[in-house]
């Protein structure tokens, strides 16, 4: 008895872990790490959709070496994550979508149809999506964290819609990324924070008015998300020691929304 109770709890741990291994929250696209070897970030046109991958017409390389004007895009492997998930090409987009997409190069093959030099696609239907282009705008899971809306789908709860010119010159003026990409000052009065600028070893930040909740994240100039953390009192400290001199962006998240501070350590 007491090894037949033994062997229903392994199973159970079993089964606990790979459901909550399998389940899929939406990547927001500027929190990927572009600086993968063998992944390029290309935009383009889909200009043909078949039962084994796609074809995207290149409008532009964003990031990585890419001189063809046409890509092939094949299937990716299926997964059986508590049932099955498809890595079809097609949820990619429809021909004639115009979409941005961080595309995998085919260096060795896993599929019979995989061809070494063409594009190996990683999208599914419960991961990271690609951004879509539509009448000059980039709509889709850009930045920011995924909120569940009441039909069952995900979306990124910042820049939900930004002009495309300004996306890219945003990307090629933070080395190409766009992880602080909508890191603005918002309409939040400035006058109820008080902080030490420039620092040394740390920020201190003072709120006035009621204490509330608030989340703070630390970003290095290009863009990388370095510390997060959150507190609910009026004085704040956020400790640099362990990071060098330089310009550094602070994002707070308040019940009133979103302000970012720029802080220089010496």
């Amino acid at each position: 008895m007491k090894r037949l109770l033994l062997i229903i709890l392994v199973y159970c741990s079993i089964s606990s872990s790979q459901i909550s291994a399998c389940s899929f929250i939406p990547g927001m696209f500027c929190d990927i790490n572009f600086n993968v070897p063998g992944f390029n970030v290309i935009v383009g046109e889909i200009i043909l959709v078949d039962s084994d991958g796609i074809e995207i017409e290149i409008i532009d390389v964003l990031n990585g070496m890419e001189e063809r004007d046409t890509i092939r895009v094949w299937n990716g492997t299926d997964q059986d994550c508590n049932g099955p998930i498809s890595y079809a090409s097609s949820n990619i987009g429809n021909s004639n979508d115009k979409v941005i997409v961080f595309l995998e190069l085919i260096d060795s093959i896993e599929n019979s149809w995989d061809i070494i030099g063409d594009y190996r696609n990683h999208y599914n239907t419960q991961g990271e999506y690609p951004l879509q282009i539509s009448n000059d705008s980039i709509t889709g899971y850009i930045k920011g964290y995924a909120s569940l809306l009441s039909d069952g789908t995900y979306i990124g709860d910042e820049n939900k819609k930004i002009a495309y010119n300004d996306f890219k010159e945003h990307w090629s003026s933070n080395s190409n990324s766009c992880n602080t990409l909508g890191l603005k000052e918002s309409r939040i009065s400035k006058t109820d924070l008080i902080f030490n600028n420039p620092i040394h070893n740390s920020l201190y930040l003072n709120f006035s008015g009621t204490a509330q909740k608030r989340s703070f994240e630390i970003y290095s100039n290009d863009g990388k998300r370095l510390k997060n953390l959150e507190n609910d009192y009026s004085t704040v400290e956020i400790r640099f020691e362990e990071f060098q001199s330089g310009l550094y962006l602070i994002r707070i998240r308040e019940e009133q929304g979103n302000r970012t501070i720029k802080v220089v350590k010496q």
